[in-house]
């Protein structure tokens, strides 16, 4: 990786990202409570990419002011709305088999409007309204105070090591990957998500725009794969849910199912083979 800019310019370029996902956050929270799906997407989208860069930038004492904490609570959040968006995806899932069952998709509506208001309660609780006021004043204050005390060319060393750890990571993972190890392939595109949402900051920095256009492609080439993972894995969930129901789907629902695994394991094969470093 090669990102050469001033200290000044990299630190305000960053605490603009940070404070840019941070209003994604505060757009999509009241439209995501009141149950709209893509808002919920897009919540936990700016939440985990607000986490990364907190985590990315703020390792050493100097830039801390407190943030690694912060990052810690979004990861609590973070895992709090999950079952939320896994019902909402396994019910679209189900409803566009052929003549899905109504025992099936009554489970999962029913899971839906259970989810639902858990997370009514949780994006309408004091935890997040603190959550929000602390982060706010962390962007605001002590972060751009910290990143203007780093030394020299801290802050580019950072995002280099950043970005090198992401990608060995995927590498790591990825190697003798086995599509049926439903974990590993989790964790592989957990990885994949990491070294996109970095790719996608480095695209919008300050350093010109054939760079910018390198990072960019790099993103798209890991979202593929990180998309492929993803349907693997609701595809899994489903299943796995209705088994713990004990609920049987009909024989063309199954094929349905199995049919788009299908598409999606070879559609990671293609993504896998022009990931960036392959």
């Amino acid at each position: 990786m090669k990102i050469r800019l001033p200290s000044a310019v990299l630190a305000a370029a960053l605490v603009h990202e940070l404070q840019r996902q941070f209003g994604l956050i505060l757009r999509q929270e009241d439209p995501a409570r009141a149950g709209h799906d893509a808002a919920l997407h897009d919540l936990r989208v700016a939440i985990r990419r607000l986490r990364l860069l907190l985590q990315t930038v703020c390792e050493s004492p100097a830039a801390a002011g407190g943030a690694a904490g912060l990052a810690w609570r979004w990861t609590r959040l973070l895992r709090d709305l999950g079952p939320a968006r896994d019902a909402d995806v396994w019910r679209a899932l189900l409803a566009a088999a052929p003549a899905p069952a109504d025992r099936p998709l009554q489970l999962l509506a029913d899971e839906q409007r259970r989810q639902r208001r858990g997370l009514a309660r949780r994006l309408g609780g004091y935890d997040f309204y603190r959550l929000k006021a602390d982060t706010q004043r962390r962007l605001e204050q002590d972060l751009p105070a910290g990143l203007d005390g780093l030394p020299g060319d801290a802050l580019n060393r950072r995002l280099a090591a950043a970005w090198r750890a992401a990608r060995e990571r995927v590498q790591r993972r990825g190697r003798r990957l086995a599509l049926d190890n439903g974990e590993a392939a989790h964790r592989l595109r957990i990885a994949c998500r990491r070294a996109r949402y970095l790719a996608e900051v480095f695209a919008r920095l300050p350093a010109g725009a054939p760079a910018r256009r390198k990072w960019a492609r790099r993103a798209a080439r890991f979202k593929a794969v990180q998309d492929a993972l993803g349907w693997l894995r609701d595809l899994d969930l489903l299943r796995a849910f209705l088994r713990r129901r004990r609920c049987a789907l009909p024989e063309t629902v199954d094929a349905f199912l199995r049919r788009r695994r299908a598409v999606n394991e070879r559609a990671f094969r293609r993504a896998w083979r022009r990931r960036p470093g392959a």
